[in-house]
C-alpha cells in the first residue's frame, strides 16, 4: 500500500489557504479525493483488491463518500457483488439491490431462494445486482456507484461466508460468499458438484437468473460472489443433523421481493460466469408458472412487466 499526500490550494477572502488530501494506492483499488475505487476485472487470474490494516488506517472513516467499482465488462441486468466496506445505494432508476433471505422448495419440491430489495448492504455481505437493461440510459454500465457507510475492513480472508437458512432442513446449510481474488474451478476441485453461479444471460439449457452448478473451468472476478452447499461443515449443524446423502439440484431459481413486499422476478446462477439470467414466463405470486399471459385480475410477474 502506498500513502502520498496532496495539497489543495483554496482561496478564500483574498486568503491562501492549504490543506492535504490522503491518497491510498492498494491492490485492486484507489482513495483519493474522497472517492474509494474498487476495480473488479474479469481478464486476469492474479486480480484482486487487497486491504491491510495500514491501508484501513490510511483511510479513515469514509461515511457519505462515493464508492466508484469499476468492471471491465459492461455490468448485465443480473449480477453479485461484495465490497469491504458497507454500502448504501441511493435512488437510482438503473440499479436494485437484494438480499438473499433463505432457501426453501415449492409444492412441486423445486428449490427456490428468496431474496428482498434493499437499499444498503454490510462490509463483506454479498448481494444481488439487478440492471434494468431495457432502459436506454442504463446500457453499458461499467461503473456501479455507492455511497460508503462507515470504515474499510481488513481482508482478513479472501472469501467472506454469509450463512443462509434452509427452511426445509431447518439450518444454515447453504452459504453465499463473496471473493475478492479471482477464483477459478478446474478439474478435481473438491467444491465442484456444490457450487452454483449465477446466470446472466440464457445460454443453451441455463436459464438467466437462475444459481447453475458451475463446471470445470468457471471463474468469479474480485467483489462478486457464488452460492455453495456446505451441509456439514455449517457449525449449526450436529452430526445427528447431517443427511447421509442429499440430491443436489442442478439449479436454484431466485424470487425477488420488491420493497413493497410484492415479487417482482424470478431469476436463476451461471455455470460459467458467475452472474444471473431472466426467466421468460408468466408467474403468479407464489412462483407458480403460467401457460400464457394471464387475462383475469391479480399480481403477475412476466419477462419484463408486472401485470396487476
Amino acid at each position: 500500500m502506498r500513502a502520498t499526500t496532496a495539497l489543495k490550494i483554496m482561496i478564500i477572502s483574498g486568503l491562501v489557504s492549504f490543506a492535504s488530501a490522503q491518497v491510498c494506492d492498494f491492490p485492486g483499488g484507489r482513495y483519493a479525493g474522497g472517492v474509494l475505487s474498487l476495480y473488479s476485472y474479469n481478464d486476469d487470474d492474479t486480480s484482486k483488491v487487497y486491504i491491510s490494516d495500514e491501508t484501513v488506517k490510511c483511510v479513515g472513516d469514509i461515511s457519505g463518500e462515493s464508492i466508484y467499482v469499476e468492471r471491465n465488462t459492461a455490468v448485465t441486468e443480473n449480477s453479485t457483488i461484495v465490497l469491504p466496506v458497507g454500502f448504501m445505494l441511493e435512488k437510482n432508476d438503473c440499479v436494485k439491490l437484494y438480499d438473499i433471505a433463505n432457501f426453501t422448495t415449492d409444492e412441486n419440491d423445486k428449490w427456490y431462494a428468496q431474496a428482498n430489495q434493499v437499499s444498503e448492504v454490510s462490509a463483506n455481505r454479498p448481494a444481488l445486482i439487478k440492471v434494468d437493461v431495457e432502459n436506454k440510459k442504463c446500457q453499458d454500465i461499467y461503473t456501479l456507484e455507492f455511497k460508503a457507510k462507515g470504515r474499510l475492513t481488513a481482508s482478513q480472508h479472501a472469501i467472506t461466508s454469509h450463512q443462509l437458512f434452509n427452511q426445509k432442513t431447518s439450518t444454515n446449510d447453504w452459504s453465499f460468499e463473496g471473493v475478492y481474488n479471482f477464483t477459478r474451478w478446474e478439474d478435481g476441485n473438491a467444491e465442484l458438484g456444490k457450487v452454483y453461479g449465477y446466470a446472466a444471460k440464457n445460454k443453451g439449457k441455463v436459464s438467466a437468473g437462475k444459481f447453475v452448478k458451475v463446471a470445470s473451468g468457471a471463474f468469479v472476478p474480485p467483489l462478486r460472489a457464488y452460492l455453495k452447499y456446505i451441509g456439514s461443515d455449517s457449525r449449526m449443524l450436529s452430526k445427528a443433523a447431517v443427511p447421509a446423502a442429499i440430491e443436489l439440484p442442478e439449479s436454484i431459481e431466485v424470487r425477488l421481493i420488491d420493497g413493497d413486499g410484492e415479487l417482482t422476478g424470478i431469476v436463476r446462477m451461471n455455470s460459467a460466469t458467475g452472474e444471473i439470467t431472466k426467466v421468460n414466463h408468466w408467474y403468479d405470486l407464489k412462483g407458480r408458472k403460467l401457460n400464457g399471459k394471464p387475462e383475469n385480475k391479480g399480481m403477475f410477474v412476466g419477462t419484463k412487466t408486472i401485470q396487476k
